[in-house]
């Protein structure tokens, strides 16, 4: 994949859980307490939420207020328990019992915390997500990181493949434009937390040099998290060379695990990259040049849609290259990078020697030649944009509909440079319906890419 993805691979979901360090430090409504009853847990209470130990957390907070209860101990502490019982709760991915926890405490702190609760649940049971919301701070700041949950679509199963390690497989029907994922970054690394907070490419940043910094933030990320490790090194795909230092093998493996299944993070709409990650559910995803979905980044959240209708039983892939560069191009890049030699339907199309995408690399290579010139011909601009467009509605490309946008509102553009206003909104509406299928049917979001390509004015016509 460009960027970096990698195959899918064998590791249990991660727990949806967002940064707890505000709970864990205690809020503004009281201390963490000490003493009578349960105070004496919450030390320990909170050595296990640091630790992602949310099982062992929610039986002994439990336990804690029960003994608080019998000893009609102090409100304080209790209410620091329940507190700490809900994040724990959190952790096991259950946000609505933990809202439950929180309301009745009625302080400011629980409230807005059973209120994030109940936006977890929305996001994690149905994809709910505030993509207004996401895509406007994104805009302003392309490497921040929400409090936001992972999503799964219920009418998709994680399988085995055999020789591909595990895919995700259509339960039952999908349409075009269904979200399928919402995943929060396991990690990730924004250049600006390496070069300060000016976008900067740093040498190797798709790379090595990318792969071994996001390596070392991970390992240190779970360093204190018992099990995650060795929940993470489940995801790696081979074997290892044995060294002489016990402590060695697992970074090998976890370096193995980040160069297989990590993903660039982009600035929104432009398509620079800012960052580097790693996506649990998105390694999941097998590789198919004619993939049948396509995914984006919104600062550390990655979103997976369906460019298709698809049948119950079908895999779910996306590309890990470009799907008009050369097959020879494609094969060779995937044979080096990923170790596999890909069979999908383009690839045998275009070995045996189909058309391929030659036609529409000139066309790619013809509207290059005209930006270039400081008058363009906008009506030549008009037909090489609308011939691109054209190419890529095959369904075999159906995994580009975003780069299918940009056509879109080149010729829209070109058409109302040349007072054809009913061909240019004819061309707003094909980029909408592009744009719905990638990014989601969001008018606010629409409407806020638009402005970002600073042509609003498109927007009244």
């Amino acid at each position: 994949m460009p960027g970096g993805a990698g195959v899918a691979v064998c590791c249990s979901n991660p727990t949806n859980v967002a940064v707890m360090s505000a709970v864990l430090e205690g809020d503004d409504d009281g201390d963490s307490g000490g003493g009578g009853g349960g105070g004496g847990a919450v030390p320990e209470l909170e050595r296990l939420l640091r630790g992602r130990r949310f099982e062992e957390a929610v039986a002994l907070a439990e336990s804690s207020l029960g003994a608080t209860d019998e000893a009609n101990g102090d409100d304080v502490v209790a209410a620091r328990l329940h507190a700490l019982r809900a994040e724990a709760l959190a952790g096991l991915g259950r946000f609505r019992e933990a809202a439950r926890v929180l309301l009745p405490l009625r302080t400011h702190a629980s409230g807005a915390r059973a209120k994030q609760m109940m936006q977890w649940v929305k996001e994690s049971e149905q994809g709910k997500y505030d993509f207004l919301a996401l895509h406007t701070s994104n805009a302003q700041d392309a490497m921040i990181r929400f409090p936001c949950v992972s999503f799964q679509n219920a009418k998709v199963a994680i399988r085995h493949t055999g020789d591909r390690g595990d895919g995700i497989f259509a339960v039952d029907a999908l349409s075009a434009g269904d979200l399928i994922v919402g995943s929060k970054a396991e990690c990730v690394l924004f250049s600006s937390e390496i070069v300060g907070k000016e976008f900067v490419k740093a040498p190797g940043w798709d790379g090595d040099a990318g792969c071994a910094l996001l390596t070392r933030r991970l390992a240190s990320q779970v360093r204190c998290q018992d099990g995650r490790l060795d929940e993470l090194l489940r995801m790696s795909r081979g074997a290892h060379e044995a060294t002489t230092d016990a402590d060695e093998a697992p970074m090998l493996r976890l370096t193995q695990v980040v160069q297989a299944n990590r993903h660039v993070a982009y600035k929104p709409w432009e398509g620079s990259p800012v960052g580097t990650g790693l996506w649990h559910t998105a390694s999941k995803f097998n590789h198919a040049c004619d993939a049948n979905c396509s995914w984006h980044t919104v600062g550390d959240m990655l979103f997976v849609r369906c460019q298709r209708d698809v049948d119950a039983g079908e895999e779910l892939t996306i590309s890990y290259v470009l799907p008009t560069t050369d097959v020879k191009e494609r094969q060779e890049y995937l044979e080096s990078h990923q170790s596999f030699t890909c069979r999908c339907n383009l690839c045998m199309t275009d070995l045996a020697g189909g058309p391929g995408c030659e036609k529409y690399l000139r066309v790619e290579a013809m509207i290059e030649g005209s930006e270039r010139k400081s008058a363009p011909d906008e009506g030549k601009t008009l037909k090489l944009q609308a011939a691109a467009f054209d190419f890529l509605q095959a369904p075999s490309y159906c995994s580009l509909h975003g780069v299918q946008v940009g056509h879109a509102m080149d010729a829209c553009v070109a058409a109302y440079k040349l007072n054809r206003v009913g061909e240019a909104r004819e061309w707003l509406q094909r980029a909408r319906r592009a744009f719905a299928l990638h990014y989601g049917e969001h008018p606010g979001v629409f409407e806020l890419f638009v402005r970002a390509r600073k042509v609003s004015v498109l927007l009244t016509i």
